[in-house]
């Protein structure tokens, strides 16, 4: 399998290529720098994408079965205006550019698994939910 990852050098991103790596698939990964993404993964394809700027290449998806977007601002910071407005603008933006991409592709990869938080919905203690539950009312940390 042939799998494209966005925040591939992130935390969980770095991790997700590893084991990807590790049971034989072949892995892209987008980032901001390469070069410096080579050194720490060599074994992963790099190609250069600036999320809040413009829409991937195509030539990254050539022969992608699937994608993970894990793409966007680090979390792990005070959770100020500003920053809020930073996190959310980081994932609806660098997402509308990757499938604004994807919807151009002749051939488009199968599966596509994108990151949300817990956040997204609000606190509703034990209640279950799905893509079907609407969002929240105010962000939760």
């Amino acid at each position: 399998m042939k799998v494209l990852v966005t925040g591939a050098t992130g935390l969980i991103g770095s991790a997700l290529c590893d084991a990807l790596l590790k049971r034989g698939d072949d892995v892209v990964g987008l980032t901001r720098d390469p070069s410096k993404a080579r050194l720490r993964t060599p074994g992963v394809e790099w190609h250069s994408w600036q999320p809040m700027l413009e829409r991937p290449s195509a030539k990254a998806f050539e022969g992608i079965d699937g994608v993970v977007n894990l793409v966007g601002e680090k979390i792990n910071q005070r959770w100020t205006e500003g920053a809020k407005r930073r996190i959310m603008a980081s994932r609806r933006t660098a997402t509308h550019n990757l499938v604004g991409t994807i919807a151009g592709l002749e051939r488009r990869p199968r599966v596509f698994v994108s990151q949300s938080a817990v956040g997204y919905y609000g606190d509703r203690g034990h209640d279950l939910v799905d893509e079907s539950t609407g969002p929240g009312s105010r962000w939760t940390p």
